[in-house]
């Protein structure tokens, strides 16, 4: 689990490496996606096919903020979703989810740089 925001954060050139951004350009990112995230959070926990209680299940292993570091990370080095979970101590699965959740946060935020890449484009 090296790759978390408290101990990457703490390496800037490394930080810059691997997320295309400077650690104060990634706060602001984080700052600006924080209402965001919350809104679709709780759109995730009250949707009504929802099998179990708010509050039940297994909690997120990342916090918000590693989350969107992970993702960034993805779409900046593109590393395999078992690479990934391993650098961030989760599993591959759980990667892919969180991929596929912060990504689209990102396009809606008009992070036009931080977006899926185009099939047809190698």
């Amino acid at each position: 689990m090296i790759l978390q925001y408290n101990h990457l954060s703490g390496f800037p050139s490394v930080f810059q490496s691997l997320t295309g951004l400077r650690v104060s350009e990634f706060d602001a990112l984080y700052k600006d996606m924080q209402g965001y995230y919350i809104e679709a959070e709780w759109q995730r926990l009250e949707r009504v096919d929802r099998q179990r209680e708010i509050g039940a299940g297994h909690p997120f292993m990342l916090s918000a903020r590693d989350q969107i570091l992970l993702t960034v990370v993805w779409l900046r080095v593109y590393p395999t979703y078992e690479v990934l979970g391993y650098l961030f101590g989760v599993s591959d699965t759980t990667t892919g989810r969180i991929v596929e959740r912060i990504v689209p946060m990102l396009e809606h935020l008009g992070r036009d740089s931080m977006r899926l890449p185009k099939p047809s484009r190698k």
